[in-house]
């Protein structure tokens, strides 16, 4: 996957937030979303790109969990990301797609920056477990193979697993997640873009209903 795009697919891309922007005005309510993750999430960063105005986002703990909210009508949208450069598809994912006949709408390229997050006052010496989701562990070989003292153990979410292990509090644990999300929940930033390549893209698309109520 190339994280350059063609610019026709950017105009097709301001043409839909300019008419979910549009919708939203006319009926008064701001599109609600769901995204996997917890605030933070890169799929959060995601989720606000492709609305230009008020949006109402629903994070939810898996990808089961933002079809099923979709398949009820709780979320007239959902973001969800299908691959990533370095990892690969996102498993199940397209097939999760496909199986809910939902409308792909869109799609963004976005740029994925991996931190090592700690809890304040820890450094990465005192680390001994990096939690993470798989698809963000898998972004980050190089940095394992630099560090063989720290395990990498998976977790539902980058910003989930920075949440969790601020508030568990422990220095020997620590979260593999964006810069933002450590801003989010008052974490450390240990070091900085740990990712294999510096070019780490994930594909993330918008989905929608069924074509009558596109955007």
């Amino acid at each position: 996957m190339s994280g350059h795009r063609h610019p026709y697919l950017s105009r097709i891309d301001q043409a839909i937030a300019a008419l979910i922007a549009e919708r939203s005005r006319l009926i008064d309510t701001p599109p609600t979303v769901a995204y996997q993750g917890a605030p933070g999430a890169f799929s959060e960063e995601a989720a606000r790109l492709f609305f230009s105005g008020a949006v109402a986002l629903t994070p939810v703990r898996t990808l089961d969990d933002v079809f099923a909210a979709m398949a009820r009508g709780d979320v007239e949208f959902a973001v969800v990301p299908i691959e990533n450069t370095l990892a690969g598809a996102v498993p199940g994912c397209l097939r999760r797609i496909r199986e809910s006949r939902a409308q792909v709408v869109g799609e963004r390229i976005l740029r994925v920056a991996q931190a090592a997050i700690g809890v304040p006052g820890a450094a990465l010496s005192d680390a001994r477990i990096a939690r993470s989701h798989p698809v963000a562990l898998a972004q980050c070989r190089t940095f394992f193979e630099a560090h063989p003292w720290i395990a990498p153990e998976h977790a539902f979410d980058t910003a989930g697993a920075v949440a969790e292990i601020i508030h568990a509090g422990d220095p020997a644990v620590i979260a593999i997640g964006s810069a933002r999300a450590a801003a989010e929940y008052g974490g450390t930033l240990l070091a900085a873009e740990i990712q294999d390549v510096a070019s780490n893209f994930t594909r993330f698309v918008l989905l929608g209903h069924e074509p009558t109520r596109r955007p």
